[in-house]
């Protein structure tokens, strides 16, 4: 990969993961990740890494990602760790071989800086808002998309899609949501200009 995509990447990921009345909903639970393959009964996302160059966070990773202390951070915990933080990461995986990282977690609207309601719209909106003034990128090397609607392993979601682009280098970051009860399931797909977006929704069952 080459430094600068990777740069980018990175930056956009730890960006994500520092903005760290339920009905019939349940709770927040946290996802189960077996060998490759991760799923969640809570969000649905299920999504298996097509090859070995694929790596996945560790709890401990995890939490420390979104400023937690790791004896915390365990499947009894999780929904009391949701109820109370803006966002808490269930999986993060990247393979440096396929240029592509992942992003998946809950969205608390109570506590978080970018989006007040369960509006997947909002979420979206703001998120790319937030990043493009944090980054300062200029308006002439970056696109993004109009909000669109997909599926994602069986369920709706709304997307909206950043592509920065140099002389010589495409990155691209599209920001998925959708919302369950009091709160938004969220993912952050990011990859180079050597994979289209709907190759790397492809991987999700």
């Amino acid at each position: 990969m080459k430094r600068s995509i990777s740069v980018f990447l990175c930056t956009v990921l730890i960006l994500c993961i520092t903005a760290c009345s339920g009905g019939d909903h349940p709770k927040p639970a946290k996802g189960v990740l077996n060998g490759k393959s991760f799923s969640s009964e809570y969000t649905g996302v299920r999504f298996t890494a097509p090859s070995d160059s694929w790596t996945f966070a560790s709890d401990a990773e995890l939490a420390a990602a979104c400023n937690l202390d790791p004896a915390e951070f365990t499947a009894e915990n999780f929904s009391n760790i949701a109820e109370s933080s803006a966002t808490v990461y269930d999986m993060l995986a990247q393979s440096e071989e396929d240029k592509i990282a992942l992003l998946v977690g809950i969205e608390n609207p109570e506590y978080s800086a970018v989006c007040s309601s369960t509006s997947a719209k909002d979420f979206v909106n703001n998120t790319i808002d937030s990043l493009l003034s944090t980054l300062d990128i200029e308006s002439n090397t970056h696109q993004i998309s109009d909000i669109e609607k997909v599926r994602l392993c069986g369920h709706e979601y709304v997307r909206r899609t950043l592509t920065v682009e140099t002389e010589t280098e495409k990155a691209i970051q599209s920001y998925y949501a959708r919302s369950i009860g009091d709160y938004l399931c969220i993912i952050v797909i990011s990859h180079t200009g050597d994979t289209t977006t709907e190759q790397v929704e492809k991987l999700f069952s």
